[in-house]
């Protein structure tokens, strides 16, 4: 953790970036469950803010001390995720360390993870996907080079409109995505 984190705790830590108006009601949470509650400051008048230790920031934070970890990007199966939490937990051990959003899929709040994992070939990174996906995960595989091989398996008209709206030459990213080659299909 950053040294701004105060806490001598090694245990589990929730971070949560609110307006200040609702930091009284996360400390009233917070005491009812006997949780320690420790209020950092406004982002802006931080060092290095909250910001440094958020979703793909963990991962840099990780490798940066340790280059034998890497790590997958998931959406966790709703209504199902303390299950999945809880069967990698008891299968891979510390080989997988959560690192869990919370986040808005169509308006429904959903759970997103950013799970650090320790390497040890790619046999067993498959073997962590195909368990997660078991479990109802979706995964975002950041181990491949396209989009299309990493989530959706097919090509999306969407990113590809998306594509051509802002990098219209296609300098940016070449190969990363399979629907750049077909965008003729697409009439746009």
């Amino acid at each position: 953790m950053p040294k701004w984190f105060k806490s001598n705790s090694r245990g589990h830590k929730i971070l949560i970036q609110s307006t200040l108006g609702g930091t009284k009601t996360i400390e009233l949470i917070c005491k009812k469950f006997k949780v320690e509650f420790t209020l950092l400051g406004e982002e802006e008048k931080l060092v290095n803010g909250i910001s440094e230790v958020v979703w793909n920031h963990t991962t840099l934070h990780m490798r940066s001390r340790d280059k034998s970890w890497t790590y997958l990007q998931m959406l966790l199966p709703l209504n199902n995720e303390l299950n999945l939490i809880n069967f990698l937990k008891k299968k891979w051990g510390k080989k997988v360390l959560w690192h869990l959003e919370a986040v808005s899929q169509q308006g429904s709040p959903r759970l997103a993870a950013l799970p650090l994992l320790k390497w040890n070939g790619i046999e067993e990174l498959n073997e962590i996907m195909e368990d997660c996906k078991k479990l109802g995960a979706f995964i975002f595989n950041p181990h491949v080079l396209t989009v299309e091989g990493g989530g959706l398996g097919v090509v999306d008209a969407d990113q590809v409109k998306a594509k051509l709206k802002f990098d219209p030459k296609g300098l940016l990213n070449p190969g990363k995505l399979e629907g750049w080659g077909i965008k003729e299909q697409f009439n746009i």
